[in-house]
């Protein structure tokens, strides 16, 4: 299948470059950061969304966080950790924190397990903003340090 949206990035010269992940029906990039790294998220054949990120050089690595069913990258940071959420089969969303080694840390905002989890933003220390919704479907803002 074709993909039907595409990636794309203007070089300084003002060229064009367009992209997709291997396998996408769907792309959406989200950040860029100083390097040239492109984090996003893509549609795949069965409609499952993915997370990608996009190497200067234009090669790409996908991922997901273990027992995704769906995940969005939100940001990444100077140093390429990015962040976002993922939903689980049981429709409940959970933060993440891919880490530039590959390795992805799962968390919850301070409303428990069952709180939806939505990371927003990463700056260059690593610290996350974003914002809950708890049991009562109230909003709530949370920063998630650095460790």
């Amino acid at each position: 299948m074709e993909c039907r949206t595409h990636g794309f990035l203007r070089k300084r010269n003002g060229a064009i470059v367009t992209f997709d992940p291997p396998n996408s029906t769907e792309t959406t990039p989200v950040d860029i950061n100083l390097t040239g790294q492109i984090t996003g998220y893509f549609q795949d054949v069965n409609s499952v969304l993915h997370a990608f990120l996009r190497q200067p050089k234009g090669t790409f690595i996908t991922f997901d966080p273990t027992g995704s069913v769906g995940t969005q990258p939100t940001a990444i940071n100077l140093e390429g950790q990015i962040t976002g959420y993922y939903a689980t089969a049981d429709g409940i969303y959970h933060g993440f924190l891919r880490r530039p080694n590959g390795q992805i840390d799962t968390f919850n905002a301070p409303g428990g397990p069952n709180a939806a989890t939505f990371p927003k933003d990463i700056n260059d220390l690593g610290q996350i903003v974003g914002y809950y919704q708890d049991a009562n479907l109230a909003l709530h803002g949370f920063v998630r340090s650095a460790r």
